[in-house]
């Protein structure tokens, strides 16, 4: 198996825990009440690894089967859920208090409803926040050669030369590293910064002191690095946390001293864990059903069968950017329009006799 090749297999299989489709379908029904089903499906690994996405089973009513198909065992979970206000949405697909849940994908989902003489208006909107995952680790190709980009190309690699392949290959594996050692460089300033805001008598520290231990925090990452083989495979693992945890803290200790240590590893261990539900959810696919009543007017999703609306979106699309989704729908009321009409024909009805009282 080639360098790059390997990388690749390392970021969809291993980092990722490979493609897991999630289904959300909100049902608003009479009385402004609202039905939440959720749907999910993987393999085994998908579903138990640790980084699935699961509402709160004390609250939700939840099921799971195993259906076994000619080359794949599927393992489906779905949940459903009554509400009876619009704005307990947000908070009953908060899952963070959830022991299943450590991917904590945020969402903010708004319905309005507005009276007027014909009947009532709904407006949709939904926002999935970007995890801002470039800003926050850094561009990989900001580290890889921009020649590499041909190796996203199976028919351009076709005309190259296995020796051509072979050089590419190394020059990208080389970037990678370097981003992953990047990335962990970067982690101590950030969690220096989180510590100060947490323990502000830490801000008496010299600088200098700080410098000497980001120092000594990057000579720990140049050894590691020259430890590594981009030759071989075996080797090229981009988790480094747990040979390089010891020697973090231990710059710590040199720091601050190891009364504040326990609070330096559970920042350090809640950016690591981020950072893994960020690449976990890369490959994840998502969709959001909407069922209002009345007729949609205007959506940026797609208009189903009895004026559903649906829209998709894969998670690699939340690593950088914000997917925003927004529905209008108007449900008429014939009571409504019945008084209208009524009234209307009464206002009629007195214009046309002041006309005739006018002219007689």
């Amino acid at each position: 198996m080639s360098t790059l090749h390997f990388i690749l297999f390392f970021l969809a299989v291993i980092i990722q825990s490979g493609c897991v489709e999630h289904s959300l379908t909100l049902t608003v029904l009479p009385e402004d009440k609202i039905l939440i089903d959720y749907f999910m499906q993987g393999d085994r690994i998908d579903m138990e690894d640790g980084l699935t996405l699961l509402p709160d089973s004390t609250v939700w009513n939840s099921s799971r089967t195993v259906e076994e198909n000619d080359d794949e065992t599927v393992h489906i979970f779905k949940s459903s859920v009554y509400i009876d206000s619009f704005s307990q949405i947000n908070s009953i697909l908060d899952w963070s208090n959830s022991a299943a849940d450590s991917v904590f994908l945020s969402r903010n989902i708004v319905i309005k409803v507005k009276d007027f003489f014909l009947g009532k208006s709904y407006t949709f909107s939904c926002n999935y926040p970007s995890r801002n995952y470039s800003k926050r680790y850094g561009d990989i190709w900001d580290f890889i050669p921009p020649e590499c980009r041909v190796l996203e190309d199976d028919d351009q690699v076709d005309e190259m030369t296995s020796h051509e392949v072979e050089l590419l290959e190394k020059k990208y594996a080389l970037g990678l590293i370097q981003w992953n050692r990047n990335r962990y460089e970067q982690r101590f300033s950030k969690v220096w910064n989180h510590l100060k805001e947490k323990q502000t008598d830490l801000n008496s520290i010299p600088q200098s002191s700080f410098s000497i231990a980001l120092a000594g925090w990057k000579d720990d990452l140049r050894l590691h690095l020259n430890s590594i083989d981009a030759n071989d495979p075996d080797l090229l693992n981009l988790e480094w946390w747990t040979e390089l945890k010891p020697l973090f803290l231990g710059r710590f200790i040199d720091l601050i001293g190891a009364d504040n240590i326990t609070i330096v590893e559970q920042i350090s261990e809640s950016m690591d864990k981020d950072y893994k539900i960020s690449r976990d959810l890369d490959d994840e696919e998502f969709e959001l059903n909407l069922l209002l009543p009345g007729k949609v007017i205007q959506t940026d999703g797609v208009k189903g069968d009895a004026e559903s609306v649906l829209w998709t979106f894969s998670c690699k699309e939340i690593l950088d950017h914000d997917v925003n989704m927004q529905s209008y729908s108007v449900k008429l009321s014939l009571i409504k329009i019945s008084l209208t009409l009524i009234a209307l024909f009464v206002i009629l009805g007195i214009l046309w006799n002041l006309r005739k009282r006018t002219n007689g």
